[in-house]
C-alpha cells in the first residue's frame, strides 16, 4: 500500500498552478508598488528638508540684518530704489558691540542690497550685496554705492515668489505707521499700515517712514522639482523700533523711535 502511494504521479491541477501563479503576482506587485511608494516619500521628505533648510538660512541672514538697522534714535532704515524684488538698508550688521564710520574696522556701518536674480523661468537667486561706509557717524554715514562692492554673494539659489492662490507675492513688502489704531472687535488691533511704491520703487520721502518690512518666499530644493511637499515657504516681518507704539492713542512714531 505504501509502495502504490509512493509510484503515484499526481500533481497540481491546472487551475491550482494558474492560481498559484496569479496569487504570486499579486504579492509580488503588491511589495513593487510600497517599495515605490517608500522610495517616493523618502525623496520627497529629503527634497522638503533640503528645501527647508537652504531657506531657513538664507532667512535668518536677512532677518539678522534687518534687526541691525536702528543705529540711533531716529535713523532711517529702507533706502530710496526698494521696491518689491530689491530691499535696501543701511545697518550695522557685525560681530562688534559699537559701529563705526569706517571703512577700515570690521564693525563699520555698512549698506546691504537684497535682490532676487532671475535665472531661469520664475526660479532665481537671492543675493545680497554689500557697501561700506567711508566715514561719518550716525545718523549720516557716506556709504559710497558705485565703483566694487565689499561684497557679493548668494544666499540662496532655486528661489521663487510665494503663491498666495493664484497670485505671486513680492519679495518684500513694505509697511509705514498708520495716523490711527485698528482697535474694534470686529477687526484685528493694528499699528501699521502697507504701502507700495508709486513709481516701481520708493523715493527718499516714501522710504524714510517705512517702519517695517515683511519678507516672504518659496525655496525649492537643489534638483529644482517643486512638487507637491517638496518646497519651503517663509515669510518673517521685522519691525524697526525700539519701543512698540501705543495701539490705543493717535500714532505719531517714526522709524528706529
Amino acid at each position: 500500500m505504501i509502495r502504490a502511494r509512493l509510484r503515484e504521479e499526481r500533481g497540481f491541477t491546472l487551475i491550482e498552478t494558474l492560481v498559484a501563479m496569479v496569487s504570486g503576482m499579486v504579492v509580488i506587485g503588491a511589495t513593487f508598488a510600497i517599495l515605490e511608494v517608500s522610495l517616493h516619500e523618502a525623496t520627497r521628505q529629503a527634497d522638503y528638508t533640503q528645501a527647508s533648510q537652504l531657506g531657513r538660512t538664507a532667512m535668518t541672514k536677512v532677518v539678522d540684518v534687518l534687526h541691525s538697522t536702528c543705529l540711533t534714535t531716529g535713523f532711517t532704515p529702507v533706502q530710496a530704489k526698494s521696491g518689491p524684488n530689491r530691499l535696501i538698508v543701511q545697518d550695522g550688521f557685525s560681530e562688534e558691540a559699537e559701529v563705526k564710520g569706517s571703512a577700515t574696522v570690521t564693525n563699520g556701518a555698512r549698506q546691504d542690497e537684497f535682490w532676487w536674480k532671475e535665472v531661469a523661468g520664475k526660479r532665481g537667486d537671492l543675493m545680497q550685496t554689500t557697501w561700506l561706509s567711508t566715514s561719518g557717524s550716525a545718523p549720516s554715514y557716506v556709504i559710497p554705492t558705485t565703483g566694487t562692492p565689499a561684497s557679493e554673494v548668494r544666499l540662496a539659489e532655486n528661489v521663487k515668489r510665494e503663491l498666495k492662490g493664484k497670485e505671486e507675492e513680492p519679495f518684500f513688502r513694505y509697511y509705514t505707521y498708520a495716523t490711527k489704531s485698528t482697535t474694534s472687535t470686529s477687526e484685528q488691533s493694528a499699528t501699521l499700515t502697507e504701502v507700495t511704491p508709486k513709481e516701481g520703487t520708493f523715493t527718499e520721502p516714501e522710504a524714510r517712514e517705512i517702519a517695517a518690512v515683511q519678507v516672504s518666499f518659496t525655496q525649492l530644493p537643489t534638483d529644482g522639482n517643486e512638487a507637491l511637499g517638496r518646497v519651503a515657504t517663509f515669510s518673517n516681518q521685522v519691525t524697526f523700533a525700539f519701543t512698540a507704539p501705543s495701539t490705543e492713542a493717535t500714532i505719531e512714531a517714526h522709524p528706529c523711535e
